[in-house]
Formats: C-alpha cells, sequence, structure tokens
C-alpha cells in the first residue's frame, strides 16, 4: 500500500486479496494505527507468488529492506529462522536469526520450522557434521551420543581427513544442488567399488539412497541463499 507521494505504507500477505482488501474497507472498524494509515493509502499493488513459502519471503525482504511505517513485526530484529556452516576449522551446522555475517555460510530463510528442522535432520543423516557448540566442542575427551548413532564423524575426538568433504556434501545439499550431488556421490560410490573399498562403496550407497528417498516424497525443500 503506497501513499500519494508513492512512499510504501505498508507490506502484506494474502490467499484471498479481495476479502484481505475489504478488511480495510469499512475504515471505522479498524485498529487507530490502521486508521491513520488507510487514509493515507492511494493505490495498492500486488505480486502473485507460487507458494505462500515464496510470499512469506517476499514479505520479510520488503519489509527489512523497505521499512514500511505501518509495519510492526518483522522490522526490527524478528526474522525467519536461517541456518549457517560456521567457518571454524571443523565447521558446524546450526540455526540462528538475526544479521547474516561473514564468518558463516547462510541458508534460508525458512518461514516454516518444520522445514528447518527437517533439513537438520537430513544433513545430520547423509553428512554426519557436527551441531555442537564450540565450547562444547573444545572441551570433549571421547564421541557424544550422536557419534554413536551415526549423526556425527566426532571431529572432536578424531579429527577425519574426510570431513572437509562432509561440509562440501552438506553445503550441496543445502544450496539445492541435489541432482550434482546424488552424481558426485555416484562417481564416488563406483571408484570405491572398483577399488574394493566396499565399506566405503556402501556408505556412499546409503547417503544415495537417503537423499532420493527424501526427493522422492516431497521433503526436500530447495533453501540455497
Amino acid at each position: 500500500m503506497f501513499d500519494a507521494d508513492g512512499v510504501l505504507l505498508y507490506v502484506g500477505k494474502a490467499k484471498d486479496l479481495s476479502k484481505r482488501l475489504k478488511q480495510y474497507v469499512d475504515i471505522e472498524k479498524l485498529e487507530y494505527h490502521k486508521i491513520l494509515m488507510r487514509r493515507q493509502v492511494a493505490r495498492v499493488e500486488w505480486v502473485v507468488t507460487d507458494t505462500e513459502a515464496e510470499a512469506l519471503i517476499l514479505e520479510q525482504h520488503l519489509i527489512k529492506t523497505e521499512k514500511p511505517k505501518y509495519n510492526i513485526i518483522l522490522k526490527d530484529d524478528k526474522m525467519y529462522p536461517m541456518l549457517a556452516l560456521s567457518n571454524d576449522p571443523f565447521p558446524r551446522l546450526y540455526k540462528f536469526r538475526g544479521k547474516i555475517e561473514r564468518k558463516k555460510d547462510v541458508f534460508g530463510p525458512f518461514p516454516f520450522i518444520s522445514d528447518l528442522h527437517d533439513t537438520i535432520k537430513l544433513v545430520q543423516k547423509i553428512c554426519r557434521v557436527r551441531i555442537c557448540a564450540n565450547s562444547v566442542f573444545n572441551s570433549r575427551k571421547r564421541p557424544c551420543l550422536l557419534h554413536q548413532v551415526g549423526l556425527c564423524t566426532a571431529p572432536c575426538t578424531a579429527p577425519e581427513k574426510e570431513y572437509k568433504n562432509q561440509v562440501a556434501l552438506a553445503r550441496g545439499i543445502l544450496s539445492g544442488r541435489i541432482k550434482s550431488v546424488v552424481t558426485d556421490l555416484s562417481k564416488k560410490m563406483k571408484a570405491a567399488s572398483n577399488n574394493r573399498d566396499f565399506e566405503a562403496a556402501a556408505r556412499f550407497k546409503k547417503q544415495i539412497e537417503a537423499l532420493q528417498s527424501t526427493a522422492k516424497v516431497g521433503k526436500l525443500k530447495k533453501v540455497g541463499n
């Protein structure tokens, strides 16, 4: 919603645009701040998105960049959650809200918290990257329970040369490059099999199956930043 000078007053989203706009017709029934806004509105513009998630992300982006006067939420420090891979020697995967810094690779945002949690579980299962805080990581003397159940390689106690490869794999999944990740894993599986390293070949096969299975049931989201 814009005023006569073209200044953006308010950004909102709606599944049914006509119903949403009708809420602003009877001005006397509106909250006080909406009455003030309604009296200034000169024109309305809209953008059609393919999904509700896209609408949520677009709404956040416009509010953060344009700072419309009458948007109360998402204007200051409230943001949708995101995922990040830290730039530590052994990067960790974690969720956060707030400003994006150069100290991490950021993926998201996630309009739905369930998608974020599903993505963390998927990356843990396939890539086994650590999720613990640095204070915990630096003080560990032995692997934690996540290592015992196969969700972490435990670089805290037994640094692996392969950990960088696991982080690269996680970065590919989080960036939405699923097909290229599967192709790369397939090549590695074949090479390991040719070298009679059947343990490694079996590990690559499990990773491929997990990715394909997740994508097949529609749980895999493209969340590249």
